[in-house]
């Protein structure tokens, strides 16, 4: 395997005297190059930018990825917001970019986007008897219930692939943190 990839992280806060804190964080991946070779007398077989269920380099293999939050501390309030973004790829079905696919003409796969909420507030230990730093926690990800993107060529059994993209669609959950 050849890899080449770029990371790029950003976190930067804004601290004020009278709102709390707001925080911007980025996470952001470039794929250049994923290029795989099953036997040493074989070529490489170029994966980024593709999709594929191919045993070696399967998967979705996006050139671009991002996650990015904001986020928002006052007292014992804490919000966020965040956008997961997954760039769109090559559907060049189920060997990927092998012998198996030359000359098929590859599907495009649009790209994905979501967006996640959370609100949470943590009690003290005089509100809640014997709980240390309880925290109570609503949110919502996939608010706006995005599906898988389709791949049918590569995963023809159920049309995505559902290790990168979520089948769940929207999901809301509370959740309860404390410590004994």
């Amino acid at each position: 395997i050849k890899l080449r990839t770029v990371d790029f992280t950003v976190d930067y806060t804004i601290h004020t005297q009278d709102y709390g804190d707001f925080t911007l964080s980025n996470a952001t991946t470039y794929l250049d190059s994923y290029q795989y070779q099953a036997l040493p007398s074989q070529p490489f077989f170029e994966f980024a930018g593709a999709v594929s269920n191919s045993p070696q380099a399967g998967g979705t293999q996006p050139r671009w990825r991002a996650y990015s939050t904001i986020e928002w501390n006052y007292g014992p309030w804490d919000a966020v917001l965040a956008h997961n973004f997954i760039d769109g790829v090559k559907d060049e079905g189920e060997g990927g970019f092998t012998f198996a696919n030359v000359g098929l003409p590859a599907l495009s796969v649009g790209s994905y986007s979501t967006v996640d909420a959370r609100v949470s507030y943590k009690f003290g230990s005089a509100v809640i008897p014997r709980m240390q730093e309880a925290r109570l926690a609503v949110g919502v990800n996939n608010i706006g219930d995005a599906k898988p993107v389709a791949a049918p060529k590569a995963f023809p059994d159920n049309g995505a692939d559902v290790s990168t993209y979520s089948p769940i669609g929207r999901l809301w959950y509370v959740q309860l943190m404390t410590r004994f």
